[in-house]
C-alpha cells in the first residue's frame, strides 16, 4: 500500500512529518523568491501585472485542488 494512503505506520504520521513540512517549505520559497525580486525592483504594481499574477496564482490554485482529489482517488483506485 501507498504511504500517501495509510501514512508511514498507518496512523497518518506521514502526513505530519513530510505533507506539512513540504507545503511549509515551499511557502517559505515563494516567500523568499517575492521578497527578492520586490527588492530587486522586479515587482509589477500596475493594475496588469496585479491582473496577471491573480491568474497564475488562480491556476496553480486550480491545478492543486483539482490535483489533489484526482491524485487521491488514483490512490484508492489502484488500492484494489
Amino acid at each position: 500500500m501507498s504511504p500517501l494512503y495509510y501514512g508511514s505506520n498507518g496512523d497518518g504520521w506521514f502526513s505530519v512529518f513530510v505533507i506539512v513540512p513540504v507545503i511549509g517549505l515551499v511557502i517559505w520559497g515563494l516567500n523568499t523568491f517575492w521578497l527578492h525580486r520586490l527588492k530587486k525592483g522586479d515587482m509589477d504594481y500596475s493594475p496588469e501585472g496585479f491582473r496577471k499574477r491573480a491568474r497564475i496564482f488562480a491556476i496553480i490554485l486550480a491545478a492543486v485542488l483539482l490535483g489533489v482529489p484526482l491524485l487521491a482517488a488514483l490512490l484508492l483506485w489502484n488500492r484494489h
